[in-house]
C-alpha cells in the first residue's frame, strides 16, 4: 500500500478489514500520507489481530499521537510483533517514550526501527532501564540513526544490552 495518500475514511475501512481479518502477519503501511488520526484508527483495528508479526508505518505522520492508551493496547492485544517500523514518522520523545513504556506487554518484540525521527537521551534511557528489569525482554535489533538529539554516551550504554544496533 505504499504511495497511496489516503484519508480517516479509508484507514476506518482498513480497520474493520484488520479486524475481520485474525490471520494477517504483516502490514506495510509506509508513505501512505497518513496522519495520527488515521495511524491511530489502523492500529485500534490490529487489536483483534494476533497473528501480526510485523508493522511498517514509516514515512506518516504520527507526530500527534499524545494517546498512550494506542500504545499499551496494541501491545496488550497483540503478543504476537516481532518487528515495528515507525522510521521518518515525526516521532517525538513523548511517543516513544509511551511506546518504550509498554514493552513490558510484548514478549516478541524483537525489532524496532525508528530512525530519523525526533529521539532524545530520555527514551534511550528509558529502554535501557527496560531491558536490565525484563530478563525476558528479547529486543535484538534496534535503529536509532539520523536521531541527532542522541549524545554518544547514552546511545553507546545501549551496545551492552543489545545484540545489534545501528547507530549513525
Amino acid at each position: 500500500m505504499s504511495k497511496n495518500p489516503f484519508c480517516y475514511k479509508v484507514a476506518e475501512c482498513i480497520k474493520t478489514a484488520l479486524s475481520q481479518n485474525p490471520l494477517l502477519e504483516k502490514l506495510v503501511l509506509s508513505n501512505c500520507s497518513l496522519m495520527w488520526a488515521s495511524c491511530s484508527q489502523i492500529l485500534s483495528g490490529l487489536m483483534r489481530n494476533r497473528n501480526l508479526k510485523f508493522l511498517d508505518l514509516s514515512d506518516n505522520d504520527c507526530s500527534k499521537s499524545t494517546k498512550a492508551t494506542i500504545w499499551s493496547e496494541l501491545f496488550k492485544a497483540n503478543h504476537s510483533i516481532q518487528t515495528l517500523v515507525f522510521n521518518n514518522c515525526k516521532l517525538g520523545v513523548m511517543q516513544t517514550c509511551e511506546l518504550v513504556r509498554n514493552f513490558h506487554n510484548n514478549d516478541n518484540l524483537r525489532a524496532l526501527l525508528l530512525s530519523n525521527n525526533d529521539i532524545e537521551d530520555i527514551t534511550l534511557k528509558s529502554l535501557g532501564f527496560t531491558i536490565e528489569e525484563q530478563k525476558k525482554f528479547l529486543l535484538t535489533k534496534l535503529d536509532i540513526s539520523d536521531n541527532y538529539k542522541i549524545s554518544d554516551s547514552v546511545a553507546a550504554g545501549l551496545f551492552t544490552k543489545m545484540s545489534e544496533c545501528r547507530l549513525f
